[in-house]
């Protein structure tokens, strides 16, 4: 009697192990995963961010290194302490990392003193080109001190599987301060009502389960459905049978910034006045990302020109559209990408504002034809084809489809503070399509409109011009709207 207890203890105790290992495996989603599948050494899929804070009023010499000792003694949450899995015949799935080597993933860089902005945006630049090891949880932060002034910065990188640009960002959020005062240290990592969140999630029952995943089922069934309509309609639009009203996707002109995407990465910055954009979008009738993409169009244009590359056609931006629900913090990606014909070569600011309004009107009406997952799927579409046609020589295949991606991700309206150091820029930093090396990201921090550009340093080893061209491009704007 005693050993048939003993046995069924045993039995108990190993369902017990089986339904934790459920537990602490989670089934990556379908976007997710394609960016692991389709990342290469030249072409990572990783974001960032790059976060300039001005030092602390006490001007203690060892402010940093105790942010760094704090950093590493944090407990680890998801999607911090999570590696992927890949199996033969299934989907791959996120593994919990129970005890996460913070010596690794937190690193302390000194710079030599006094290292100026192009100093410190070489070494983000150099850190930003190589792969994540995938043996390990897929992010790095470097807290790198300096900086000429006496600030410090951090850069922050994690791959795009397990965060998009919404999520990572409202996790920077979490970790910082609005009170000047406040000398708590928070970490992106360290969220333990998103652990607690989390089990409740995977405690569902079964049913509850089986009817998530009928309506995913049904939601997909749908999108099918919706873009095999689609595919028929542009087809008859470019065989001509039918009046064309669409964008056609790789119908961008090919152009400098459409060189193979190398290893090596340049990074430029640019800043902007939140509430001068503002003025210039409510006096034109337009919107900030309109006013954004304007100044962006009109900035690459005269870099192409500048380098003797204008192509006379006009561009078109790639503009990652948000499928979030309100409240959704979810640490995945949620997105869509939309397909943006920005301004003619020559024409003027408020002319080229108007253009690109235009445009993006034209684009969210299209988009409003489809059901969430059937945009997500499409784009997932998209980014497979460009992946494949990236791999073929130059010039083979078809055009590219698009010349840049310009993506916004919402920021603070207020002031944020590390241990009361004033941020003073935030710089996000993303992953670059096949095909076009090229990408803008905006993140607004307090009155800071700030552009973090990541580029393939042989099409764009000269960022920093392009930088000063988005901000001179703006004043242009700016002047001709608002008339000062």
């Amino acid at each position: 009697m005693a050993r048939a207890a003993f046995g069924i203890q045993a039995c108990e105790n190993r369902l017990d192990d089986i339904r934790g290992l459920k537990l602490r495996m989670e089934t990556l989603a379908l976007l997710d995963a394609i960016f692991l599948f389709l990342e290469t050494a030249e072409n990572p899929k990783h974001v960032g961010a790059l976060l300039v804070f001005d030092p602390p009023e006490e001007n203690d010499p060892g402010f940093v290194r105790d942010i760094v000792e704090r950093f590493r003694a944090m407990e680890v949450a998801a999607p911090f302490n999570r590696r992927a899995q890949f199996h033969t015949l299934s989907m791959p799935t996120w593994e919990t990392v129970q005890d996460c080597d913070m010596e690794y993933h937190i690193r302390h860089v000194i710079l030599p003193y006094p290292a100026d902005d192009h100093a410190l945006l070489d070494h983000v630049a150099r850190a930003h080109e190589p792969l994540l090891d995938r043996d390990m949880p897929l992010w790095e932060f470097h807290i790198i001190e300096g900086l000429e002034g006496g600030g410090f910065a951090v850069y922050a990188k994690i791959h795009h599987a397990c965060v998009d640009g919404i999520s990572g960002v409202l996790r920077m959020q979490a970790s910082l301060h609005h009170d000047a005062t406040d000398r708590s240290v928070r970490a992106p990592w360290d969220e333990p009502e998103r652990k607690h969140k989390r089990s409740r999630h995977h405690s569902e029952g079964r049913l509850a389960q089986l009817t998530k995943a009928t309506a995913a089922l049904r939601d997909h069934f749908t999108a099918g459905s919706q873009l095999s309509m689609a595919a028929i309609q542009r087809t008859l639009e470019l065989t001509g049978l039918v009046h064309g009203r669409h964008y056609l996707p790789f119908s961008a002109p090919r152009t400098a910034l459409n060189n193979a995407v190398h290893r090596s990465r340049s990074i430029g910055v640019a800043s902007l006045p939140v509430d001068r954009v503002q003025d210039v979008a409510h006096h034109c009738n337009a919107t900030l990302n309109e006013v954004v993409l304007s100044v962006i169009d009109d900035a690459l244009h005269h870099y192409l020109r500048e380098h003797g590359t204008e192509h006379g056609d006009r561009l078109v931006a790639m503009v990652p559209m948000s499928l979030r629900q309100d409240g959704d913090t979810d640490a995945n990606t949620q997105a869509c990408l939309l397909y943006i014909e920005m301004g003619s070569e020559h024409a003027s600011p408020l002319a080229r504002l108007s253009q690109v309004h235009r445009a993006s009107a034209k684009a969210k009406e299209e988009a409003r034809e489809y059901s969430p997952v059937a945009l997500a799927d499409h784009s997932m579409l998209i980014i497979g084809l460009a992946e494949l046609v990236g791999r073929l020589p130059l010039g083979v295949g078809p055009r590219p489809v698009g010349n840049v991606l310009v993506s916004n991700v919402p920021g603070s309206e207020h002031q944020l503070f590390l241990r009361g150091a004033k941020l003073r820029a935030a710089y996000p930093m993303s992953t670059l399509m096949p095909g076009c090396a090229l990408n803008v990201t905006l993140l607004r921090q307090a009155n800071r409109l700030d552009f973090g550009m990541v580029a393939s340093r042989e099409s764009i080893p000269d960022i920093s011009i392009l930088a000063s061209y988005i901000e001179g491009s703006f004043d242009g704007l700016a002047a001709a709207a608002l008339g000062n």
